[in-house]
């Protein structure tokens, strides 16, 4: 398989369009050895700020020497934007390789009876063995919709879940009240992660310290941007923090 080929494959599976639900992403990573949770994972579902919670946290980790995997949609200036290791995105040369190992088990799937897979799901899987074979230290995994029945929502134990603001969206599908929609951002809370919620309103708070509560969670942090405080870089590195070189330093826990 080359690009173009690779390329047709997933515009091909685009048509089948989005299907909520984790038992054929499941089912499908189980035949590949379950990569998803081979990795360390951060967990990111919100309906505002996602990007810019992993665009952060990436340059934050890449400064203290991780090497990191991160995976969202949609992309900017190309397709492969979504499977980024430290900043890159994957190769058109690697990529065909990764997705014919899919395929191949999508087509096993598929000739056993069951419904056809959809283009987000193939992709997740592919990037979390691309993640996993590239021996990322940390991956920061963005929600496509959702979070409960996201096709990303397949990691038994992330070491965080992140929380962005939350909002109507999607109300055709996610529901039509913030406490709905909510319950299925809140969905990617495991049991024993750390997670972090910015400052919602009451309606989705509640929603939230609940979710907290029912997959007993040891450590909730609920974050107010209004009581942020700003570190301004400037050109050459100076900045106003008491760092004497000028640096803003990170360092990585052995």
């Amino acid at each position: 398989m080359n690009i173009t080929e690779a390329y047709q494959y997933i515009e091909e599976r685009n048509q089948l369009g989005s299907v909520l639900g984790l038992e054929h992403i499941k089912e499908l990573l189980q035949r590949l050895g379950e990569p998803q949770n081979q990795c360390k994972v951060v967990h990111i579902a919100g309906t505002n700020g996602k990007g810019s919670i992993l665009a952060y946290m990436e340059q934050a980790l890449l400064q203290g020497g991780y090497k990191v995997g991160k995976y969202s949609s949609p992309t900017v200036f190309c397709y492969l934007e979504r499977f980024q290791i430290n900043g890159e995105p994957m190769s058109e040369s690697v990529y065909p390789q990764y997705l014919e190992r899919v395929m191949q088990c999508v087509q096993d799937m598929e000739a056993d009876g069951k419904q056809k897979v959809t283009a987000f799901e193939i992709e997740t899987a592919v990037a979390f063995l691309y993640f996993l074979e590239e021996q990322t230290d940390i991956v920061l995994l963005e929600t496509g919709m959702g979070g409960r029945l996201d096709a990303t929502n397949v990691v038994a134990h992330p070491v965080c879940t992140i929380l962005a603001s939350i909002s109507l969206d999607h109300m055709a599908i996610l529901g039509n009240t913030l406490s709905e929609i909510a319950a299925e951002k809140a969905g990617i809370i495991k049991k024993g992660s750390y997670i972090i919620s910015e400052r919602q309103e009451p309606e989705a708070e509640a929603v939230i310290k609940k979710a907290a509560r029912d997959c007993q969670y040891y450590e909730l942090n609920e974050m107010d941007v209004k009581s942020a405080s700003e570190l301004e870089m400037k050109l050459l590195g100076k900045c106003s923090s008491s760092d004497q070189s000028g640096r803003i330093s990170f360092k990585r826990q052995k």
